[in-house]
């Protein structure tokens, strides 16, 4: 046929060899990808066509040809969708690629080719190999400078012997990855037509004596309770300061008094082994009060934070089942009447003596609910043991101690404040409870730090970048020991300026990379001058007592520079999701790697590699789970609370980094009800009401219908971009002023919005309070004043803040001497936190 004469399948190798060999290219780049679809560009001489024949010139043609492998096929399987998708590609060789590309519109990457970026060609100039008898390989070459595309296989047979070589992109692969690929593509040609009937997954990449990114645990577990280890640090150092905080300090052993007064009334209440307390309290010693004193009545304390909706805190203590809430007079409103509550006020006297209750290591400590994919957060139950094999192992890589100072500078719901506080108390060192602005303030935190004399600091990398631009403005470092980065995936390279400035040694600077459900942190690695030059989010190795896998999708070892699933075995391990058996089953398995009876692995939705020099590198998430200011947000529980709200007919949640500032941030689109009258100011409002600050998107956007793709999957890619919707406006007032024109720059550098009007709302457009702090910094370097932050939450709307700045700018011409007290100084949480809800409603 015509057909057959244009591409002659059946010349010399045949097209048992050719499918055969592109088979085995495919089931390589399934098993280095982890994708459900791989797509080559397979190249057509393009002389189909009777009047090109006797023409001169390079007519050569591309095929794309997509083959699924997210079911993980047979090799024969594989081999017969490798037919069939060559078959059918051949039928449409005279469509030329440039003509599907126009028709597909695919998004376009600078440097990379469209649709396809890897391409395979078999010559045709040797005798046929055998087929499913099985074939060797040999002298498979590398070239680093030839690719046309970001990898490609050029096969030839000879002799029965398959060789080749694997063009690459030099700024995406070195040599060793490449010549592993090679080694691993030789593997899967030689052993998948030996078993045919094998799923493509089962051949073992992994030689032996080769690095295998499968981590064995070391070191022992602690069986004792957090109750017992802290009474081993009362009985140590009595008189010594256990905890500081805004309202004052109190001693180990006056802790442990407090402590066991509510207790016993905590025991009379019904609280005991087995139930949930709530926490709902201002960061104060009161606070550490109470989540001892949870402990030693035998119950797991559940913190809330003040600030949520109540609706989301009623929300949690059903879903916990808590017995009570101890708060305080002041915070009492906020709490759901529903719910008994303990005023730490009404606790001033009582028996102090220890309530005695046995608590063993597998007694729940604490439950942190975190953002959970079906619309309803997840409650993580973390034991004794867990937290208490956490500072086994942190004895191991700190030498803390009774000198140290603990900062804890994160919110109790967010399992850093675990690693912070607990550090402190035993370790027989001092906890210092870093008020709620001061951590929204790095020039405040910073002096902070060096007049309590902070020696053990954790920061998410992004808090980090703002309180080291303030200390590398300084003269003088304040004692720190130890900082920990964890919460956020951590790129040395940011730190460049600090290494070039302090170095690695004063203080050391530590990644640890870890999860709710594995007790804070899982690994550890000190960070030196030589990383920054990597632009790698390193990992680390596992922590003494920790295991690590990372694993395809039949669970199985994943070779060295592979992409693999985060897995984590060992001490850390939590008990599961409270009250969700099912959840709990899919993500905590049976851990075949640890050699144990009933040992568990946690299945983290984490990607990584391990790279050839053993480092672990972090890679993203599996699904569509991010991280955002070091918070953990499932866009599906945010979509789920969008979707039931009136006037909503339809909405989806997204993660955009539109904008020079590159910050990824929430953005829901919603589609309104006939007459509704809803608008994406009247969503945020509402969504405020029943969600934390931080699910709380930063824009919101109307748009007619949610676009799809042709399987009818949301296509985030015609999304339309926040622009100023967010803000509700449908008209801008240009900027009349240089201040209005000058702030209007940074709000759109900052926002990643592409205008601003004058009576733009900077909350309306997703401002938030870590911003407010960028926000005063930039205005200083722009338009030189310093506004007092207290200005501009009081005064969101544009043209209301360059009024502020101009007045500020006056005020210092006339005393420059006397710089303003910032008004915030002496307010309560409270009262800034309802200064910032007067701010967002003013719209």
């Amino acid at each position: 046929s015509a057909r057959r004469r244009r591409h002659r399948p059946d010349r010399n190798n045949g097209p048992a060899t050719r499918h055969t060999l592109l088979a085995a290219y495919v089931a390589l780049l399934a098993r280095y990808s982890g994708q459900d679809d791989v797509v080559v560009g397979v190249p057509i001489a393009g002389r189909g066509r009777t009047e090109l024949q006797p023409l001169i010139g390079y007519f050569l043609n591309w095929l794309p040809l997509r083959i699924a492998v997210g079911d993980d096929p047979t090799f024969r399987e594989l081999l017969d969708r490798v037919r069939t998708a060559s078959l059918e590609g051949y039928r449409h060789q005279d469509v030329p690629f440039e003509a599907l590309v126009y028709e597909l519109k695919p998004e376009r990457n600078l440097g990379t080719t469209p649709i396809f970026q890897t391409s395979f060609s078999l010559r045709d100039d040797a005798p046929r190999p055998p087929g499913f008898a099985g074939t060797r390989t040999e002298n498979f070459g590398l070239d680093g400078s030839a690719s046309h595309f970001d990898l490609m296989a050029e096969l030839w047979v000879q002799d029965g012997d398959v060789a080749g070589v694997l063009p690459y992109n030099e700024e995406l692969f070195d040599e060793p990855s490449v010549a592993r690929m090679a080694k691993h593509l030789g593997l899967l040609i030689e052993e998948l037509p030996r078993q045919p009937d094998a799923r493509i997954s089962a051949v073992d990449l992994v030689a032996p004596g080769e690095p295998s990114p499968v981590f064995a645990p070391e070191g022992g577990t602690e069986t004792r309770s957090l109750n017992e280890l802290f009474a081993a640090q009362v009985l140590a150092r009595p008189d010594a300061v256990a905890v500081s905080a805004p309202d004052g300090a109190l001693t180990y052993a006056e802790l442990d008094l407090a402590a066991n007064r509510l207790a016993h009334v905590l025991r009379a209440r019904g609280a005991g082994p087995g139930d949930v307390v709530g926490i709902c309290l201002e960061r104060c010693t009161a606070m550490v009060v109470a989540t001892l004193a949870t402990l030693k009545a035998g119950a797991a304390y559940l913190p809330l934070d003040p600030d949520h909706p109540q609706a989301r805190t009623a929300s949690l203590l059903a879903g916990a089942g808590a017995v009570a809430v101890v708060s305080s007079e002041g915070l009492a409103t906020r709490l759901p009447p529903a719910c008994p509550q303990i005023l730490v006020e009404d606790v001033v006297d009582g028996p102090d003596t220890d309530p005695a209750i046995a608590v063993s290591s597998d007694a729940a400590a604490y439950v942190l609910y975190t953002s959970g994919t079906t619309g309803e957060p997840k409650g993580v139950v973390v034991s004794h043991g867990n937290v208490a094999g956490l500072f086994a192992s942190a004895a191991r890589l700190f030498a803390v101690g009774p000198g140290d100072v603990w900062s804890v500078f994160h919110g109790s719901t967010f399992d850093f404040s675990v690693w912070e506080l607990w550090g402190a108390l035993l370790t027989g060192g001092r906890a210092v409870l870093v008020p709620q602005w001061t951590t929204q303030a790095p020039d405040a935190f910073a002096d902070l730090l060096s007049t309590e004399g902070v020696t053990v600091l954790s920061q998410t990398p992004s808090a980090f970048s703002q309180l080291s631009a303030v200390l590398l403005a300084r003269t003088e470092l304040p004692p720190l020991r130890y900082v920990v980065f964890g919460g956020e995936a951590m790129r040395p390279r940011a730190l460049t300026a600090w290494f070039d400035r302090f170095g690695a040694s004063a203080p050391e600077l530590v990644t640890m990379y870890g999860i709710t459900e594995t007790t804070v942190h899982v690994t550890f690695r000190r960070l030196t001058e030589a990383d920054v030059a990597s632009g790698d989010a390193v990992v680390g190795l596992p922590a003494p007592g920790l295991s690590m896998y990372l694993l395809d999708r039949t669970l199985r070892p994943v070779p060295v520079g592979v992409q693999g699933e985060i897995f984590v075995g060992g001490t850390g391990v939590a008990r599961g999701y409270l009250g969700d058996p099912a959840r709990t089953a899919t993500r905590f398995r049976p851990d075949p790697f640890a050699g144990l009876p009933g040992a568990r692995m946690y299945a983290s939705g984490d990607l990584a590699r391990q790279t050839s020099d053993g480092e672990i590198v972090y890679l993203g998430r599996a699904d569509r789970q991010v991280k955002i200011r070091g918070r953990r947000i499932e866009p599906g529980e945010v979509q789920a609370a969008m979707a039931g709200l009136p006037g909503v007919s339809a909405a989806a949640v997204v993660v955009r980094t539109d904008g020079p500032n590159a910050a990824p941030r929430l953005i829901g689109y919603f589609v309104s009800s006939a007459d509704s009258g809803q608008t994406p100011a009247g969503v945020r409002r509402a969504l405020r009401s029943l969600l934390p600050e931080y699910l709380v998107p930063a824009a919101v956007v109307e748009v007619g219908e949610l676009p799809v793709t042709a399987n009818g999957k949301l296509d985030e890619k015609r999304l339309p971009a926040p622009g100023n919707a967010a803000g509700g406006e449908t008209a801008l007032v240009e900027p009349r002023t240089t201040e209005e024109a000058a702030l209007a720059e940074i709000w759109v550098e900052l926002l990643g919005v592409s205008a601003v009007g004058v009576t733009s709302n900077f909350f309306e457009l997703g401002g938030h309070s870590l911003m407010i702090v960028q926000l005063v910094g930039r205005i200083r370097d722009r338009l030189g004043v310093e506004p007092a932050m207290a200005m501009l939450f009081q005064r969101p709307r544009l043209e209301d803040m360059a009024a502020g700045i101009v007045e500020a700018a006056a005020r210092a011409d006339a005393a420059p001497a006397e710089p303003d007290d910032d008004p915030l100084a002496g307010l309560s949480d409270a009262e800034i936190e309802a200064m910032l809800a007067v701010a967002l409603e003013d719209t």
